[in-house]
């Protein structure tokens, strides 16, 4: 489904949280295999997590905000990519996913071989307290590893509720919808 066909649709309640995010893949040149674009949150709960840990990079919505706008800012918020103007064209609308705590995340997808020397770092960080009950606060960036994994290894890394949407792009691609 393109996005101009994709009405967005307000939050049932004020209190409801809404993500959206922009799931890149590629095919691999010499393999070909799928690989997709994930990002491993940083922080020290997570430095020596890897499987259920990665994540489609995305964000909250911000009231009134189109989703795809989010998308896009959130994107290059998490991975230090810039989309360009034609990039923002070919986006297209996946999939939408619901975590466990609630919050619905909207998925774009997008074709694209970003160079690996281009990926940055997150631009946004966290303050957390570290150790926990230590009253010492730290400041972490939010993402610390930007990486294409391929599309199998990747349905392992992804934190759990995100998976459908994984499913979803590997089905479109092999044209089943």
């Amino acid at each position: 489904m393109s996005y101009s066909n994709y009405k967005k649709k307000e939050p049932k309640n004020s209190t409801e949280q809404v993500s959206a995010g922009i799931l890149v893949y590629r095919v691999n040149k010499k393999n070909k295999q799928i690989e997709v674009l994930l990002v491993h949150p940083g922080g020290p709960y997570w430095q020596n997590k890897d499987l259920k840990a990665w994540h489609i990079p995305k964000g909250g919505v911000v009231k009134g905000e189109d989703y795809l706008i989010t998308a896009i800012r959130e994107f290059e918020e998490e991975t230090g990519l810039n989309l360009t103007k034609n990039d923002i064209k070919k986006l297209k609308y996946l999939y939408r996913v619901r975590s466990k705590g609630g919050k619905i995340v909207h998925i774009y997808f997008l074709n694209k071989d970003f160079k690996k020397d281009k990926f940055g770092t997150s631009k946004e960080y966290i303050e957390i307290e570290w150790p926990p009950s230590s009253g010492i606060k730290k400041i972490y960036p939010e993402n610390d590893k930007v990486e294409y994994t391929d599309l199998e290894t990747a349905k392992d890394k992804i934190i759990p509720y995100q998976l459908p949407a994984l499913i979803r792009l590997e089905k479109l691609l092999k044209g089943e919808t």
